[in-house]
Formats: C-alpha cells, sequence, structure tokens
C-alpha cells in the first residue's frame, strides 16, 4: 500500500522548477497533486481489499485436509464375525480355569457383601502360581462356582474381565479358531439370528482382553522364574 501511494504521489506532483514558472497556479498544481495522490492510494486499498477476500473465498473452497490413518488392527480381526448371547450359560459350565486379579477380586468381594480375606477363602484357589492372580474354585461338576441352575451367573455384574470379554478372545479371533469355538462351546457364534457385530464397540472390547491375559501371562512367567529359584535353593 504504501509503494502505492509514493508513485502515485511522484507521478502526480509537479517538479519544483514548474512550480516556479508557473507562479500563481503552484496552489492549485499541489492540491490536484494531493488529490491524485490519495485517489491513488484508494485504489491500492480497494485493490488489496479485493485480492485478500479472493484468497479468503479460495480458502473457503478448498476442502480440509485429512489425514490418511491406518486402519485398527483389532477392528480388521472383527470383520464379518457374528455373534449373539443367547443365555445357554456352556461358557461357564464344564472344566476350566477362570482367574482375577486383585482388583476384580475385591470387585466381587463387594458384590457379595463379603470381606476380601473371607471371599478369597471360600470361591478362590489357596494357592497361585500368577502372582497378583487367584483362580476361581469350581463345582464339583466342573461349572464355575458362581453357576446357579447351569445358566445364571449370580455375580454378573461384577464379573472378571475373562468372562464379561468371551468370545472376543485373541485367541479365537482367527477364524477357523471362531468357528471351532462355536461349534465346540458358543452356539452364540454365527447364531442365525446374529447379527454383524459393531467392529468399533467390539475392538475396545478385544484389546482390553488382549491386554489382559497378557498381563497373566506375565504374571505366570513370573510365578514359574520364583518357583525355579525355590527349588534351586532347596
Amino acid at each position: 500500500m504504501l509503494g502505492c501511494t509514493l508513485r502515485a504521489a511522484l507521478s502526480a506532483a509537479p517538479s519544483r522548477a514548474g512550480a516556479q514558472v508557473r507562479g500563481s497556479r503552484r496552489v492549485a498544481g499541489t492540491c490536484k497533486a494531493a488529490a491524485a495522490a490519495a485517489e491513488a492510494t484508494r485504489e491500492c486499498q480497494a485493490a488489496e481489499a479485493a485480492a485478500a477476500e479472493g484468497e479468503r473465498q479460495q480458502a473457503a473452497a478448498t476442502p480440509p485436509r485429512t489425514l490418511s490413518l491406518p486402519p485398527n488392527p483389532y477392528e480388521l480381526l472383527l470383520e464379518g464375525k457374528r455373534f449373539v448371547c443367547t443365555e445357554c450359560g456352556k461358557c461357564c459350565q464344564g472344566s476350566g480355569e477362570v482367574w482375577a486379579n486383585e482388583a476384580e477380586c475385591a470387585a466381587l468381594a463387594r458384590q457379595l457383601n463379603m470381606s476380601l480375606p473371607h471371599f478369597l477363602s471360600r470361591y478362590t484357589k489357596a494357592y497361585s502360581r500368577k502372582p497378583g492372580w487367584r483362580m476361581l474354585k469350581n463345582q464339583a461338576n466342573g461349572d464355575c462356582v458362581f453357576l446357579r441352575d447351569g445358566r445364571q451367573c449370580t455375580v454378573y455384574g461384577a464379573r472378571p474381565l475373562q468372562c464379561s470379554s468371551y468370545p472376543w478372545w485373541p485367541e479365537l479371533m482367527d477364524d477357523a479358531s471362531w468357528v471351532a469355538e462355536g461349534r465346540a462351546v458358543c452356539e452364540g457364534i454365527e447364531h442365525e439370528d446374529a447379527l454383524p457385530v459393531d467392529a468399533q464397540e467390539k475392538a475396545a472390547v478385544l484389546r482390553a482382553a488382549t491386554d489382559y491375559f497378557a498381563d497373566q501371562a506375565a504374571a505366570a512367567e513370573e510365578g514359574q522364574r520364583s518357583g525355579k529359584k525355590r527349588r534351586g535353593s532347596a
């Protein structure tokens, strides 16, 4: 803008020599030069405003750049899978191991209105090969200690993540294991009434289960190392 003003003023203003020759017309000429400079300034301002408006409109018309994120690997594992819980109770029946960490044991004790020591003594094994974890007891027929009438979980609201995340376990996500689990245990897997799962929602469950079982495995390794040390020192 300043460059436009100076150029306009220099081109419009009369030279000093010309002003001396013209005498009485000097003041009039100077006024005309000032008016011309002001007009040139206004033209420059208008041009700059138009350019700025053009840039603004162009920016508004340009779609925002979006990041291209890699697909969620947990969601990919869930693609095409279908499941509906039929409440058959088969996932809680028969011989098996259910482990609970310290926080889950405390939650189960609160659910049953019991002290933690009483809960551990009554419902969990007295030993643990996984430090920080306790294995739940089974009934005489192998069913979970908290299963009633073959179908009802009496601690459903506080059940361990091992239970609540089923069948979204990492070991079941390959197609062969998924189909085999459906045939052998869970009738809800690929059930005729099942709809495709919400991959985004179940991906969070699968990720939590993956971390959960990894913690179990790390505790088991620690227990093995501790056992070897004890046997070595005996």
